[in-house]
């Protein structure tokens, strides 16, 4: 009877140890899903606060992931389909923004884009919209981490049709006065009196041959 009893608390020890070590498991197994759960509320917090700052930048821009989750067609902000009057909104492609410019320019983005996406290779553009003759900066880089890993390839696109008029403007404007100035030149190039020129300093700064 001794024996028996012996052999019950034997069975019933192992039965506590495997009881307390499948509790121990259990626990330590839910500690680790809550971990992970804590790690990925937060990197989806990140993700929407990197979202929402780059929805809030003052330029629209079209961005591809390296990561193996991200869309390998890209996606497209709210402001660059409203730059460039996409009709798809943000569920535009590439190609929607290339098919946007006039012909000349959707040449260049696409070179510049091949050579961004395949060596990262970043660029700065000037393009012409193919409706109204719109002016848009394109600038593409490559963001990458601590490591030099890359993480996204993305082109952002300003509207620049004011400030490029303003330079057009100034070009014409200057080159105006430089023929007025040779026109001048020869003119008294071709009198026989003597002409010169002085600054504030009585420094000769032009004087007829």
């Amino acid at each position: 009877m001794g024996e028996v009893q012996v052999s019950v608390a034997v069975a019933l020890a192992a039965v506590a140890a495997l009881v307390i070590a499948a509790g121990a498991l259990l626990w330590w197994q839910h500690r680790l899903w809550r971990v992970a759960e804590r790690a990925r509320d937060t990197a989806r917090a990140k993700a929407e606060m990197v979202d929402a700052m780059l929805e809030a930048a003052p330029e629209g821009f079209f961005v591809w992931g390296h990561g193996a989750g991200d869309d390998a067609n890209g996606r497209c902000s709210r402001r660059l389909a409203v730059l460039l009057d996409l009709i798809r909104g943000r569920d535009s492609t590439f190609d929607d923004v290339v098919e946007s410019l006039e012909a000349l320019s959707q040449t260049t983005l696409r070179d510049a884009i091949e050579a961004l996406r395949t060596t990262g290779v970043g660029f700065a553009l000037e393009l012409t919209l193919a409706s109204g003759g719109r002016r848009v900066a394109a600038r593409g880089l490559r963001a990458a981490n601590g490591e030099s890993q890359p993480l996204a390839d993305v082109v952002w696109m300003s509207d620049v049709t004011e400030g490029a008029a303003a330079v057009e403007a100034l070009n014409r404007e200057g080159a105006g006065h430089r023929r007025a100035n040779s026109l001048l030149k020869a003119a008294l190039d071709g009198i026989e009196v003597p002409v010169w020129v002085r600054d504030d300093d009585l420094s000769l700064i032009y004087c007829n041959r």
